[in-house]
């Protein structure tokens, strides 16, 4: 799984001209970008990588992420540490490994991802729910949105389905529930979190999900299931 690609300036800019995004990358994109995925501003200016994250226990999903974009990559998953501590007797302990990371070349193909994802609101870089997200939808970036933002909780014997869509404002949420409905036919609708918000899967739209999602699961989430 380890990769190292030493290419630098021309070298590397010939590389990336051979690069393409296939159908599966560009639908994991759509999933994790409205999860955990990231893409970053420099110097103000838009970067146009994608930064994948996943705590220290998610590591076989963030290797199983590399490998979707390893030709995209130039170095495999690294450790993020926490900043290590004392013990008793004032000797440094070992760090923690917080999280594992990886990020892309930035690339032309990723622009519009960034675009399509991204707004600056006062000032500042927003992640939002783009209009359109009824177009790219499918059922595998559902899998991915859902191992990266959902959960479930038990209604009596059965698992009720849920993501964690705290982070976008209450009309996006409802966008994602229109893009639910109009794309599988699955019912969903949006809770108030305190003063955030969350989509619930209805109960009887919960088989129906879980069927559409079931084939894309990695097993790190099979327990979400």
């Amino acid at each position: 799984m380890s990769t190292k690609r030493n290419l630098r300036g021309l070298a590397l800019e010939r590389y990336k001209q051979t690069l393409k995004l296939n159908d599966q990358q560009r639908e994991v994109l759509i999933g994790t970008l409205l999860g955990d995925a990231s893409m970053s501003l420099r110097k103000g200016k838009p970067h146009y990588s994608v930064k994948f994250e996943q705590k220290s226990a998610r590591q076989s999903y963030i290797n199983h992420l590399y490998e979707i974009f390893e030709p995209f990559v130039g170095a495999s998953p690294l450790p993020r540490y926490i900043a290590s501590d004392t013990n008793i007797s004032g000797e440094n302990l070992e760090p923690k490994i917080k999280s594992y990371w990886f990020r892309t070349y930035e690339h032309k193909s990723l622009i519009f991802y960034y675009n399509y994802f991204y707004k600056i609101k006062n000032g500042k870089k927003v992640k939002i729910v783009p209009k359109t997200i009824h177009k790219f939808l499918t059922a595998r970036a559902l899998a991915y949105w859902f191992m990266d933002d959902g959960t479930f909780n038990f209604n009596g014997n059965k698992k009720s389905y849920l993501f964690s869509t705290q982070g976008f404002e209450k009309f996006e949420c409802e966008r994602l529930c229109e893009a639910l409905q109009v794309n599988f036919n699955i019912s969903a609708v949006v809770h108030k979190d305190k003063n955030k918000w969350r989509i619930y899967i209805l109960a009887k739209s919960s088989d129906l999900f879980k069927t559409l999602v079931k084939p894309y699961i990695h097993s790190d989430f099979y327990y979400k299931l």
